[in-house]
């Protein structure tokens, strides 16, 4: 199905796109839709970069790090068209430059 398979790529490309910002820790694996990401910042960090992410760009980012042990933040992203998903790894990029 090219549904399918365009998403596959979207999902790849946005997957390296994160990978090169200094905030991103790992890109885990995805069969779906969304990537898991790890983090380099605290969880005390991604709250208030959720909270800077909804004010300043509209953009709803969600932190899952309370389903995983230990003090790692963690995000969960779903995987938009190409566009969106290469302005939010910029955004992702930048903030993670200014921390």
């Amino acid at each position: 199905d090219a549904s399918y398979h365009q998403t596959q790529q979207d999902r790849a490309l946005f997957a390296n796109q994160l990978a090169q910002a200094p905030l991103v820790e790992k890109v885990f694996a995805s069969g779906g839709n969304f990537l898991l990401l790890a983090l380099t910042c605290s969880q005390a960090t991604l709250e208030q970069l959720v909270e800077t992410m909804l004010q300043r760009h509209k953009i709803y980012l969600k932190a899952v790090s309370d389903r995983f042990p230990g003090e790692r933040a963690y995000l969960r992203l779903a995987v938009r068209l190409p566009g969106e998903n290469a302005q939010l790894a910029e955004i992702l990029a930048q903030q993670g430059a200014t921390r």
